[in-house]
């Protein structure tokens, strides 16, 4: 395989630092300009801005990543330090961990799990978009999110988030199985993705760049940029390797006191983390494991693109890249035709404006093997951070951490202290013992039952230790209680009842409880917001094909849907490629408390009159807890019709079609406590005979009683 053709080798021990390469210099003047090209001038300028980015964003990278690897330590039970625990064992005193923020954390975790965020598409005021095709956009998303087992996904992003204060999503085009490309989502390590220091904004699309940096070994490269590319990094790793340089993340950062306001942590100008190019290869080089740094830059540029303006909304629409003049005229003429054959006046136009484009950028070492416009029209991140304010991220651990230390320390002085008094010393009259006896104290002074021959008349005695402080223990208390109230979580919360009180009010309680971690909800449904407005990115700019999907319809029935069907008058059925959709963030809770109470709502609402009964059956068994409610609703379904009556679904369909529907051919509901309001009697035949054929007996609804 050969190497790309726009790569570009620089000198790679030169001496010129990078501020001097790109102080008055625009790498992309070319670009911007329309001239495509990238001759090796601006590919060595590119290299060097490159690197300069890269070393600001890692150097920020390290700000946070040293506060978040301590916060995933205590959560996952090193909460010592090794210069501590060293300590201990020279003075022989025990070390203990008692982890109380992990259940904290599985409680937050355990809370989102049981609340499902749903992506919901809803047409606008453009006349492409419609309710159907909404509809259409809605269920493919749904299942995208069952074929990436999304649910999986989330809480892996959201446990990253919580522990160290920053989840990333990854969606893009999948090629694996597919030749055409499926979407794709996976979770992403937050320690290798380096957002744009200078940004504070949660949106992505409102940041300069992003890095993602991952380790390579040689056949990789060559695999997937050719042998030449490899060959020329090769000696980066192979024989001796790189020599020379000062790793990056040894490098000291300045900047003013002030409250964090970027991803940096910094104001703008003041962030100075910028080393040498050998620095930067330096750090992008394991010589042990001989891999090399990969590092992907995605990154946005200002550039001058034709667009298709509709003169009448204003509304416009970049042309793909690839169209030449003649394809565009085509595109037009077209157009026309379709306005003309309506009998309005043609309102589209071919016009230049300012656009904002990604670009990717891929690094090896100090070789750029990559530089093309991404496929994508925004980053393929998409962040989470549990809290968030002007790029400052964190968890919800970095306020626990004194308050477990806390709690390791003194229930280890406890121990320490308990096992000094149980083994207290021993006094005696001065040659009262002779060295036998003396061993016997010193190695078993402790134990229960021993003999010891003295001379003279006052025996040994062990020294009385002193009591245990009571303070100790009371400081152990405090810590565990600070340890809820600053995570604002209750006993009740945790499933431990801390006092004798009803069912409602531990749900009360468990509820206050709930509301310290909206915050965390409000920003993941804010994320999931994103997402969605990813995956229909994604849909109708890659989706333009016809494909044909399988899609779980209400009462989890399996059907078959198909987008982009062009029909022989030219209409095309389903298209997903046109029209601009609002985007909707449903919360559903799964818990079956939930469920239940949904049912109990709508028995309640069904008994008193509110709704009909035979209206709502299916729906009634939905939010059941039975197993096989599909088998009891088509055995419900069959009996109705056996008697003469239509369904709840039947009769929609009726109506849609403008089919008159007779009351006799609709199940009358029946007085919950019998036809009379006062006591409830019970319904039976009449005395003397069975029940007519035209009694519509009332039919068993699936609801539980109370939750």
């Amino acid at each position: 395989m050969n190497a790309p053709a726009n790569f570009f080798l620089p000198n790679r021990y030169s001496s010129i630092e990078p501020g001097a390469q790109v102080a008055g210099a625009d790498p992309y003047a070319d670009i911007r300009n329309g001239n495509l090209s990238l001759p090796g001038a601006h590919k060595q300028d590119l290299m060097l801005l490159m690197m300069e980015r890269y070393m600001r964003a890692d150097a920020a990278l390290s700000t946070w990543s040293e506060d978040a690897k301590r916060c995933i330590d205590f959560v996952e039970g090193k909460q010592w330090t090794a210069e501590e625990l060293q300590k201990a064992d020279d003075e022989d005193r025990p070390h203990l961990t008692l982890n109380k923020i992990a259940p904290l954390v599985r409680l937050v975790l355990g809370y989102h799990r049981q609340n499902r965020l749903d992506n919901r598409f809803l047409p606008t005021d453009d006349a492409a978009s419609t309710a159907a095709l909404a509809d259409v956009i809605t269920k493919i998303v749904k299942q995208i999110s069952i074929n990436n087992k999304e649910p999986y996904v989330d809480t892996e992003i959201f446990l990253d988030g919580i522990m160290g204060g920053r989840g990333y999503y990854d969606w893009r085009l999948d090629f694996e199985r597919n030749d055409f490309g499926e979407i794709k989502g996976v979770a992403k390590d937050p320690f290798t993705i380096r957002p744009d220091p200078d940004a504070d904004q949660y949106d992505p699309r409102q940041w300069g760049y992003v890095f993602e940096g991952r380790w390579w070994n040689l056949d990789e490269i060559e695999f997937t940029f050719g042998q030449r590319v490899s060959q020329l990094v090769s000696p980066l790793v192979v024989g001796g390797g790189y020599r020379g340089g000062v790793p990056s993340d040894i490098l000291d950062t300045l900047g003013e006191h002030a409250p964090w306001r970027t991803f940096g942590g910094q104001q703008f100008g003041d962030f100075s983390g910028i080393g040498s190019v050998e620095s930067y290869i330096s750090s992008s080089v394991d010589p042990y494991r001989k891999n090399i740094r990969v590092v992907d830059c995605q990154h946005y540029l200002r550039v001058m693109q034709r667009c298709i303006v509709d003169l009448e909304t204003g509304d416009r629409e970049p042309i793909p890249e690839h169209f030449n003049q003649q394809q565009i005229q085509k595109m037009m003429m077209w157009a026309a035709e379709q306005y003309a054959m309506r009998g309005a006046p043609f309102p589209l136009r071919v016009e230049w404006r300012p656009m904002k484009r990604v670009r990717w950028t891929t690094m090896i070492g100090d070789i750029v093997v990559y530089d093309q416009w991404s496929p994508y029209e925004s980053f393929s991140i998409v962040p989470f951070f549990p809290y968030f304010r002007r790029g400052k991220t964190r968890g919800m651990v970095d306020d626990l951490i004194d308050p477990q230390r806390e709690v390791n320390k003194r229930r280890s002085s406890q121990i320490d202290i308990l096992t000094r008094i149980a083994h207290s010393g021993w006094t005696w009259e001065r040659n009262s013992l002779d060295e036998e006896e003396k061993i016997k104290i010193e190695e078993h002074g402790g134990a229960a039952g021993l003999n010891i021959e003295y001379k003279g008349s006052n025996p040994p005695e062990r020294i009385q230790p002193g009591q245990m402080p009571t303070g100790i223990e009371r400081l152990e208390q405090a810590a565990t209680l600070d340890l809820k109230e600053i995570a604002g979580i209750n006993d009740s919360a945790l499933g431990q009842v801390d006092r004798v009180q009803s069912g409602r009010a531990i749900e009360a309680r468990q509820k206050q409880s709930v509301l310290g971690l909206e915050m965390y909800m409000d920003n993941m449904k804010r994320t999931k917001d994103l997402c969605g407005g990813k995956k229909l990115e994604l849909i109708q700019n890659h989706y333009t094909e016809p494909r044909l999907f399988m899609i779980q319809g209400h009462g989890g029935q399996w059907n078959q849907l198909g987008i982009n069907n062009r029909q022989a008058t030219g209409e095309v059925i389903n298209n997903v490629m046109i029209g601009r959709y609002a985007l909707a963030v449903d919360e559903t809770p799964l818990s079956a408390t939930f469920m239940a109470s949904q049912a109990e709502e709508l028995a309640t609402m069904i008994k008193e009159g509110i709704v009909a009964l035979p209206m709502v059956q299916d729906i009634a068994i939905d939010l059941s807890t039975l197993p096989q409610k599909e088998l009891i609703k088509q055995r419900q379904n069959a009996y109705i019709k056996s008697l003469g009556f239509i369904t709840a679904d039947e009769m929609l369909q009726m109506q849609a079609q403008g089919i008159p529907i007779d009351q006799s051919m609709i199940q009358q509901p029946q007085e919950p406590g019998g036809a009379g309001g006062g006591e409830s009697k019970k319904s039976g035949p009449p005395e003397g005979g069975n029940v007519g054929p035209t009694a519509a007996p009332q039919l068993p609804v699936a609801v539980p009683q109370g939750a």
